[in-house]
């Protein structure tokens, strides 16, 4: 058995404490509320909305790559529809993979999607419904949330962010 000593200095006897005193914790959890309190106003803001737009944007040039990636025929038209703030990528009338049949951006029903169909042909080309390439004048675009747009540029079918082409 350790026989310990009260520690005396000038005379007077203290105790040996082992841990923190009652003042030092809440010292601590004060300090560590306003960091969290900075941390929290300096987090940022939209970054669901942004992951939504970066997903509707790979969708899109997926569709393009599938319809590329095919066997070439001026009659195989590949489609991205948007319906009721769900996307599928077909072929004409089955969905190219469960992946990309009836989703919701994100997985997240939240999310509101607005746009056209859009086709591409063989070529990579957004082209209308009957097959015709898509004019300068005649830009496919997307909406994400109300707020964010995609354009997809008539001639090459590349997807930018924003509402026009260069």
């Amino acid at each position: 058995m350790i026989n310990k000593k009260p520690k005396q200095l000038n005379g007077v006897f203290f105790k040996s404490s082992t841990g923190f005193s009652l003042v030092e914790l809440i010292l601590i959890i004060v300090l560590l509320g306003i960091l969290s309190a900075a941390a929290y106003i300096k987090w940022p803001v939209g970054l669901n909305n942004r992951a939504a737009v970066l997903e509707l944007m790979r969708v899109i040039r997926y569709t393009q790559h599938v319809a590329m990636t095919r066997v070439y025929d001026p009659a195989h038209i590949l489609r991205l529809k948007i319906n009721a703030d769900k996307y599928t990528i077909t072929d004409g009338t089955t969905a190219v993979s469960a992946e990309f049949n009836n989703q919701y951006l994100l997985g997240d029903s939240s999310i509101t999607l607005t746009g056209i169909t859009l086709f591409y042909n063989g070529l990579g080309e957004p082209v209308n419904s009957s097959g015709v390439v898509l004019s300068s004048i005649t830009s496919p675009s997307f909406t994400v949330n109300g707020t964010s747009y995609l354009t997809v540029c008539p001639q090459t079918g590349y997807v930018l962010e924003g509402s026009t082409c260069p």
